[in-house]
């Protein structure tokens, strides 16, 4: 059990404290119930494993920085990750963004806001107003202050200006040139994220914790303040523009008020009126906070600028009554080293985003929240509750038939060059390899509800983050290309929940709903209704050594399609086992695959398991597209552009480019080497390290000079050179192991590759280490013997058959299994 307890305890006293709800009424609210956790033991007892080996170890990049507690607990705890899942539905359920907010900087930056309820002070008139809100800044940017101590004003500036353009993208480089010159922040052009960590890890998110909590504070005291006045009342503060505005419809632009155009707005209360605000909200280097409060009117929010803005700072917002109009560009309702957070509290209101909007947070805190209405959400990519690195991103709609579209814009090429990267509707999402992600969540609690995705959306988690959609009710529709619906990618969590109703979930392509992906944990839960899936690959599925979970608890369903890794699988990968589970509880369900059905149980795969029992009682032709192919690289084009290529993704239309690349460059092979050895022997990409493997590949000349970097001062030159001239059991390698082995070094890499040469010495060295306590360190000394020949091998081998580890049960169960 790899639970965060503090956390864990935090929640579940906070729902049982302010809820004042029962210990049955919480009961209701787990997303698995003790029975359904019963079935799914018996399951696994089916394959002779255990719940708690649904737990296995899947952190397997020990270089990534800034990994959440909470993620990697969902991440590792399998089955006893559902506590944490629960508290967080429950929480979401009560509305409280004061314990939302507490709950989100413990998870993004493990710090907890300590908040009281404010009640709201009496202003004799705006100007009174206006002096106690400045005041009140000037406090809180103390407090704000205090997050970037440990940096100078250079480095706080250059920080601030990279981490916004992580998120940004080439087409609206314009939008994101001027916002930055108007903040007076550097635009920059080939910035290299490895520098900038160190930075990020100066950031003292007490500050913001602080100042936060005094801006919620804040909002609280000024929230019902609405002068009856019959004209727009401005003032200049050190922080901004302070309006108040009047009872009639309000028109606010650069045309009609010219103080707009050379000052941002900090603090605006609207009384009345059915406004139009054409200028942006949003924080900066200059103005760290605002707070905007409109109180009735169907209103129109209007800007490309970046608006609704956390940035480097603070904005809390709301609008109380009206059906209103947010047509808005990237980065809106969004946070990047900062916080925001925006109320909608009634209406039918539509809103229209662009990339990383609609509940986006990178190094901050982003809420979007919704509490009525027929609403409608468009936007590009990267929203509608998108987490990344320290950072929390949160859709949540409380009511109303709702439309969430993401697409349009940004194509997935190669992959799926004609198809829409959407990365959203619950995604979290982390910087590869270098920085793990954080939360993407939407939840949604009422109404039939349609969902449209591409590729990446709908509850998933790629690189150490954790995705989450929960839908509590409606007859709702799930539409996405590839990657959806539950699915965690590359040592990542993605998660489902939808509680009743109706529903139909569709994609083109999985793994989804309910997959894993190469060390990562997939989930899906459909409690109730007659629902239809469909997906190529997915429903249970454990791929490449993950977890995936498909539970359909109740309803008469139906099964669309005739898949080998559908409906509960898991393949045998680097030496070990996945865990695939499928389980349908109720009704009388209709299946594509001949031999699977109602009140039958099957095992498919490695360690894949489904059941179809009455717990609760009451082939199609694929399309063939034409793929065009990417231009393949020129052959006197400058060496690094060819390893560039060789370095590309080798799938779709880059297939041919990447493999004629890489001919080129064996061709060019004392050019491509001093190359590599100059520039790319100490990369962390696994796709420039392909491009290492196919160039070393048969490469004598090659191989040799790699030798020489065996025992180099840059530990990544180092290893990535020891795990070249093993993948090619070079057997020079051995006194080099044997050296670093009695010094401690390398002790994960070196006992990998030492599975790759099969000698005897490389036996003894094995031997030696075969006593480990860590999970992983075990797993990769069996791994190693299992792939050496020799008797003394196998009989090694035969001393971890009663091993407690699932990495290694699986693996040895293998071995057996294939025996002649």
């Amino acid at each position: 059990m790899r639970l965060y307890h503090h956390l864990s305890v935090f929640l579940l006293t906070c729902f049982l404290l302010f809820s004042g709800i029962s210990g049955t009424a919480l009961h209701a609210k787990r997303m698995l119930s003790g029975e359904e956790l019963q079935l799914l033991t018996e399951m696994l007892e089916q394959s002779v494993l255990k719940p708690e080996h649904t737990g296995f170890y899947r952190d397997w990049d020990h270089s990534t920085q800034a990994k959440s507690a909470w993620h990697m607990d969902v991440l590792q705890g399998g089955l006893d990750a559902m506590p944490l899942l629960d508290e967080m539905r429950s929480l979401m359920a009560e509305e409280d963004l004061d314990r939302m907010l507490s709950c989100f900087s413990q998870i993004a930056w493990e710090e907890e806001i300590s908040h009281r309820h404010a009640e709201p002070l009496e202003f004799k008139n705006p100007k009174a107003l206006f002096r106690y809100v400045e005041n009140s800044y000037h406090r809180l940017e103390i407090e704000l202050n205090s997050a970037f101590a440990r940096l100078s004003p250079a480095e706080t500036d250059s920080l601030s200006s990279f981490i916004l353009l992580l998120m940004a993208e080439n087409e609206s480089e314009d939008i994101h040139r001027k916002f930055l010159s108007d903040q007076g922040l550097p635009y920059l052009e080939d910035a290299d994220l490895e520098s900038f960590i160190p930075l990020l890890m100066k950031v003292d998110w007490s500050g913001y914790v602080a100042a936060l909590s005094g801006m919620r504070r804040l909002q609280q005291q000024i929230a019902e303040y609405r002068p009856e006045n019959k004209r727009i009342t401005i003032y200049k503060s050190r922080f901004g523009l302070m309006i108040v505005g009047s009872m009639d419809d309000d028109l606010y632009s650069e045309a009609s008020l010219k103080e707009l155009k050379d000052h941002p707005v900090c603090l605006m209360i609207e009384p009345g009126g059915n406004d139009v605000y054409s200028f942006p909200f949003a924080t900066g280097k200059n103005n760290p906070f605002f707070i905007h409060i409109d109180h009735a009117g169907d209103d129109l929010y209007r800007s490309m600028a970046p608006s609704f803005f956390g940035f480097r700072g603070i904005g809390l917002s709301m609008d109380l009554a009206g059906d209103d109009i947010y047509q808005l560009g990237d980065f809106s309702f969004a946070a990047v080293l900062g916080v925001q957070m925006h109320l909608d509290a009634d209406g039918d209101d539509s809103y229209r985003g662009g990339n990383f909007s609609q509940g986006a947070g990178l190094a901050g805190i982003s809420i979007l929240m919704d509490r009525s209405g027929n609403d409608s959400y468009s936007a590009h990519a990267m929203s509608q509750g998108f987490g990344s690195t320290l950072g929390v991103g949160v859709l949540a709609d409380y009511a109303g038939a709702d439309l969430y579209y993401l697409g349009g814009k940004y194509l997935h090429a190669p992959l799926m060059p004609d198809d829409y990267r959407t990365m959203g509707q619950g995604m979290g999402f982390g910087l590869r390899p270098h920085l793990a992600g954080g939360l993407g969540f939407l939840y949604d609690k009422s109404g039939n509800d349609k969902y449209m995705g591409g590729v990446y959306a709908q509850g998933v988690g790629y690189w150490y983050a954790t995705g989450l959609l929960i839908d509590e009710g409606g007859n709702d529709v799930y539409n996405a290309i590839y990657y959806p619906q539950g699915s965690g990618i590359h040592m990542a969590s993605g998660i489902l929940y939808d509680h009743e109703g109706d529903d139909a979930y569709y994609s083109r392509h999985g793994p989804g709903q309910g997959a894993g992906h190469d060390w990562s944990f997939g989930l899906f839960i459909d409690a109730a209704g007659n629902d239809a899936y469909s997906i190529e690959g997915g429903g249970g599925l454990g791929l490449t050594n993950s977890l995936g979970i498909f539970v359909d608890k109740s309803g008469n369903d139906r099964y669309e399609r005739k898949h080998e890794q559908n409906y509960g699988y898991a393949n045998f990968s680097r030496s070990t086992g996945g865990i695939g589970l499928f389980l349908d509880a109720g009704g009388e369900d209709r299946y594509a695959l001949d031999e699977i059905g109602n009140d039958q149980s099957w095992q498919r795969g490695s360690y894949g398991m489904g059941r179809d029992f009455e717990f609760y009682i009451s082939e199609e032709q694929e399309t063939v597209s034409v793929v065009k192919q990417d231009p393949l690289i020129s052959e006197d084009a400058e060496i690094s552009e060819v390893f560039a290529a060789a370095a590309e993704w080798e799938v779709g239309s880059a297939v041919e480019r990447v493999r004629s690349a890489r001919e080129l460059m064996k061709s060019r092979t004392s050019e491509a080497s001093q190359y590599i050895l100059e520039n790319k022997l100490d990369t962390v990409s696994g796709l420039e390290y392909r491009a290492l493997e196919a160039f070393n590949r048969d490469n004598a000349e090659f191989s040799d000079l790699l030798l020489g970097f065996v025992e180099d001062p840059d530990s990544l030159k180092a290893k990535n050179a020891i795990s070249l001239l093993a993948g090619e059991k070079d057997l020079r390698l051995l006194p080099y192991l044997e050296s670093f082995l009695q010094q401690g070094r390398y002790l994960a890499s070196c006992i990998s590759v030492l599975g790759f040469l099969d000698d005897p010495a490389g036996l003894s060295l094995l031997m030696h280490h075969r006593n480990q306590d860590d999970e992983r360190l075990r797993f990769l000394v069996v791994r190693a013997l299992s792939m050496h020949e020799s008797a003394a091998a196998k009989k090694a081998l035969e001393s971890f058959e009663d091993d407690d580890s699932f990495l290694i049960q699986a693996l040895i169960r293998k071995l057996e299994k294939d025996k002649p």
